[in-house]
């Protein structure tokens, strides 16, 4: 029974567990399946570059990140993806404020 009393391992647990590493199964990456997932190396590179930022838009901190995550999901090809890429990033610039 004592077994039973340490519910703290039954927690729920988040993005990230308390010494601040990366919680791969957490249910908010489908239980581990976006990361398992055929493009799920693209998501794990797109996920640690958005924790290093406090920017919430993928697409202004990680943008090459986000077009790899997002063409694999897709199944496009190498001229689909530039095509992505020149029309995002263009559409990025013009958002921007420029310095």
């Amino acid at each position: 029974m004592e077994a039973c009393r340490d519910i703290s391992k039954y927690k729920a647990q988040g993005p990230a567990f308390a010494d601040g590493s990366i919680n791969w199964e957490c249910p908010c990456m489908g239980g581990g399946t976006l990361v398992a997932h055929r493009c799920g190396h693209h998501f794990r590179k797109l996920y640690k570059c958005m924790k290093a930022s406090d920017e919430n838009d993928a697409m202004v901190k990680c943008p090459e990140q986000f077009i790899d995550w997002a063409t694999c999901m897709q199944n496009l090809n190498e001229k689909a993806r530039e095509a992505m890429k020149r029309n995002l990033l263009e559409e990025n610039r013009q958002k921007t404020p420029s310095k």
